[in-house]
């Protein structure tokens, strides 16, 4: 595991050299949810005072529009209440 850690970490540190070789700006990182902000319908449902079924539908609707904060691990849905509240409200 700390060999794969070090080779990681040589590999950013060669990467980094060629962007500023190259003058090439860094891109900000996507932030993606951390899981345990992730939500099941249910959940939802408690949080925004709705109902689960109707947390399921805009969950299958921010995953059918490929938003983030959705997604489906298992066959089960997951959001977070953030990313239910733009679907809701929009």
């Amino acid at each position: 595991m700390t060999e794969a850690l070090a080779l990681i970490r040589r590999i950013e540190g060669d990467l980094a050299a060629l962007r500023r070789l190259l003058d090439v700006p860094v891109a900000e990182p996507e932030r993606a949810p951390a899981p345990e902000e992730y939500l099941a319908p249910c959940q939802l449902a408690d949080r925004l005072g709705i109902g689960e079924a109707y947390a399921r539908k805009l969950i299958r609707r921010g995953l059918k529009r490929g938003e983030p904060g959705f997604v489906k691990r298992g066959g089960r849905l997951f959001a977070t209440a953030e990313a239910v509240k733009t679907i809701w409200n929009g």
